[in-house]
């Protein structure tokens, strides 16, 4: 791990602004935003608390990363900025499904391409740090054969986004009645 720099913070500001401008824009279309908020809602927190959980276990597999304040501190940052993209994933979806609540409608194709586009935007990220300098793997980091990246980081974004917005529809708009009826108008 290396010390903060602002070059570190362009990108999540950049992904921070673009979500709130496109969360804004897909709660006033949304036929229930109330659920549509509370999804949001959750699916950050859901993505911060994951993502926090997933940096902790694999902070031993990065060169100089401990459990000392100031590196615990460090990995909660890199877990908001990986909710702020989880969330940044999302709504980019959303346009193009043009539904602020596809997650309602998952099918095995958009889970695969879900899986596949955070996987991929994990191993580039991993790239650009790595060769920025930005941080180190131990001999301990399984390798992706071809690419030299992380097997830990990539599988993170690959895997916690399908989780984080299966879990959040699961507990907010699956429950909500308004949305339910949006999602599925044939049975009204």
């Amino acid at each position: 791990m290396t010390n903060l720099t602002l070059g570190m913070f362009v990108v999540p500001t950049i992904a921070l602004t673009v979500t709130g401008v496109l969360s804004a824009y897909f709660a006033r279309k949304a036929p229930d935003r109330r659920a549509f908020k509370r999804f949001i809602g959750l699916a950050l927190g859901l993505a911060f608390a994951l993502n926090f959980i997933w940096e902790l276990s694999h902070c031993l597999l990065y060169e100089g990363c401990g459990y000392d304040p100031l590196h615990v501190g460090f990995l909660a940052l890199a877990s908001a900025a990986d909710a702020i993209m989880a969330a940044l994933l999302y709504l980019a979806l959303a346009l193009v499904y043009q539904d602020g609540l596809w997650v309602r409608q998952m099918t095995w194709v958009r889970a695969v391409w879900l899986v596949m586009i955070g996987g991929a935007g994990a191993a580039l990220t991993e790239v650009v740090h790595l060769a920025a300098g930005n941080w180190v793997y131990t001999d301990r980091m399984p390798l992706i054969p071809g690419l030299g990246v992380g097997l830990s980081p990539v599988l993170q974004f690959a895997v916690l986004p399908l989780l984080i917005y299966s879990l959040s529809f699961y507990l907010t708009v699956s429950r909500s009645p308004t949305a339910a009826r949006a999602a599925h108008p044939e049975a009204t």
